[in-house]
């Protein structure tokens, strides 16, 4: 992926200016599946506030929560490896899925 811009010029080819070539694998989106299944009200609460917390307008990450077999849309969060650990200390590491 290129972000960047055209240049036209009359005494040259058309030619693009990158400002950043990102690997289209690295762009390509995953989903955070949180299990509440099991997790108390204390629990449930944090999460409700981390998830406002870190909720971004760029690096998007959508987020679902998963209770029994209901999965739920709880919109797209800021994510970095270390806002996932986060997440996965109020949930429990076996209750969070990067997929």
């Amino acid at each position: 992926v290129i972000d960047g811009r055209i240049s036209m010029r009359e005494d040259s080819d058309i030619s693009i200016v990158a400002n950043s070539i990102t690997e289209l694998k690295a762009n390509q989106k995953k989903e955070l599946i949180l299990d509440i299944t099991n997790l108390d009200e204390e629990g449930k609460e944090k999460l409700r506030g981390a998830i406002k917390f870190f909720t971004g307008e760029r690096n998007n990450l959508p987020i679902y929560v998963k209770q029994q077999d209901k999965i739920s849309s709880c919109g797209a969060i800021f994510a970095t490896d270390e806002i996932i650990k986060e997440f996965a200390n109020i949930v429990g590491n076996e209750n969070i899925e990067v997929i």
